[in-house]
């Protein structure tokens, strides 16, 4: 999932839990008051940039639906691009739901438990013109028993994510992560005036790789390894157009998730 939509799912997720435990005991209150504080922490960081054109401009609770109001750019993005970029963000987190584990299938839980509604409003900066979309609970409880196979779960987690790369790394001009037959593409393009891609070509090794992945997305290896899926890495620069690929077979891959 990608650290954006996280972090809009991780924001409902607390003031519902806040708000849903007025009558639990002294310890779920207790631990509600820390998130309580960190909800007033995010609040303070509004308006947030979440994407390019994107901005986080405002959340509300009403009537047990949470609400989160999205600025568009409307020079950048046409209305029907719009409606397209809202149909394309329901559908990451419906896939996310699918691919849920741990704590963050939890949190989903709890939006079906304390009956609680997502709700987005997308609106033009400028024109004021709004389109919006709203997740259910029993749409929730649907995706969380959903019953894809290994391969339409990768398709799903692929669809909900962008690869895992630290946005403090200098140099990331752009990245992409797609799924084509059985082979996971993840495409990074850097900035040629801090990297030599020759240079990175000669040193790059890939179990340096498998083991950072490892690191940072076991998931995503998981789904690779269930699926019998490969990986191929493109290093692109950014001027030359130079690249190069390092190939990670589905053996290797269902080897390194052992």
């Amino acid at each position: 999932m990608n650290s954006n939509l996280k972090n809009k799912l991780i924001l409902f997720l607390m003031i519902a839990f806040m708000l849903s435990c007025r009558n639990k005991n002294s310890d779920t209150c207790k631990k509600c008051q820390e998130l309580v504080d960190d909800v007033g922490r995010m609040k303070n960081q509004l308006p947030r940039k979440l994407d390019e054109g994107l901005c986080l401009t405002r959340v509300e609770y009403r009537d047990s639906t949470y609400s989160l109001w999205i600025e568009v750019d409307d020079k950048r993005y046409s209305f029907c691009s719009m409606v397209s970029l809202m149909q394309k963000r329901r559908n990451e987190i419906l896939y996310d739901i699918i691919v849920s584990e741990g704590q963050d299938r939890h949190n989903y839980e709890l939006y079906v438990e304390y009956n609680i509604r997502m709700r987005l409003i997308y609106s033009g900066k400028n024109d004021q013109k709004q389109i919006e979309f709203t997740i259910t609970p029993s749409e929730i409880n649907e995706y969380l028993h959903s019953k894809a196979d290994a391969y339409s779960k990768l398709e799903m987690l692929i669809n909900s994510t962008k690869p895992m790369v630290s946005e403090d790394v200098k140099g990331i001009c752009d990245q992409a992560i797609t799924l084509k037959d059985t082979i996971v593409y993840i495409t990074i393009t850097l900035d040629e005036s801090i990297y030599d891609i020759s240079e990175l070509k000669n040193y790059t090794q890939p179990n340096e790789l498998m083991a950072e992945m490892r690191l940072v997305n076991p998931k995503l290896i998981r789904y690779m390894a269930d699926a019998k899926c490969g990986l191929c890495y493109r290093i692109i620069g950014s001027l030359s157009k130079k690249r190069f690929e390092i190939n990670i077979n589905s053996k290797e891959i269902l080897f390194s998730n052992v």
